[in-house]
């Protein structure tokens, strides 16, 4: 209610610690708050790496997508199913002055399958200046989902900014992503001209050769002067 009743709020933070454990309720309280904020130009949602069902977000998602002057989405929350995620992702990809976009996947296993319609989904983002995606800690992706992110990049020509965390630590789904999976990636991120910030964390059990990890390093060591590779 005290959100609502300020319609002319631009910067908005929502941020609850991960130890407390939020009920659906309150995260539908949250998202249509949201409902009469359609000037807000930042929004940052944590809410504590929970998994919810799809119901607050699906059923609130219309708010969201009223948002026409957010530039800046920082989104540490996702629905439990791939159906759910994706219309996370088409509320996203609505949301046309978005130039700044960090989405928080860590934990979540989000499956290769998901990964695909997310980047598919997301294509529309061409005006991003910036992207953060964290998949830390999952085991699910595998090359093609690396490859569909890779395809998603390469068309965000805009892009100045970028920082990505793929890390898979689970050894039963060990060599899930390979060397065709990353260099996919490194190409795709060769190609985006106006890249001037990268970071980069590839780690945990990968299939990566030693050869291959020289070769990526030798291309974006090459290519940028502002770089983290980890």
């Amino acid at each position: 209610t005290g959100i609502s009743s300020l319609p002319q709020l631009t910067d908005l933070t929502i941020h609850f610690n991960r130890c407390l454990q939020l009920t659906e309720q309150s995260v539908e309280s949250i998202l249509f708050s949201l409902r009469n904020t359609p000037s807000l130009t930042q929004l940052s949602l944590y809410l504590g790496n929970q998994q919810f069902s799809d119901a607050p977000f699906v059923g609130h998602s219309p708010f969201l997508r009223r948002l026409i002057h957010l530039k800046k989405l920082d989104l540490r929350w996702y629905p439990k199913s791939d159906n759910g995620n994706c219309e996370m992702m088409k509320t996203i990809a609505s949301l046309s002055s978005l130039s700044h976009l960090f989405i928080d996947y860590s934990g979540s296993d989000i499956t290769d399958t998901m990964m695909k319609s997310m980047c598919m989904i997301l294509r529309p983002l061409i005006t991003l200046s910036s992207l953060r995606l964290d998949l830390g800690r999952n085991q699910f992706i595998r090359d093609g989902g690396i490859i569909a992110l890779s395809k998603l990049l390469s068309e965000l020509i805009h892009l100045t900014s970028l920082s990505l965390v793929l890390c898979s630590c689970c050894i039963e789904h060990s060599g899930t992503i390979s060397d065709v999976g990353v260099t996919h990636l490194v190409n795709s991120i060769q190609s985006l001209h106006h890249l001037s910030s990268l970071s980069l964390w590839l780690y945990g059990r990968y299939n990566v050769s030693d050869e291959s990890a020289h070769k990526i390093m030798d291309l974006l060591l090459a290519r940028f002067s502002l770089i983290d590779v980890m």
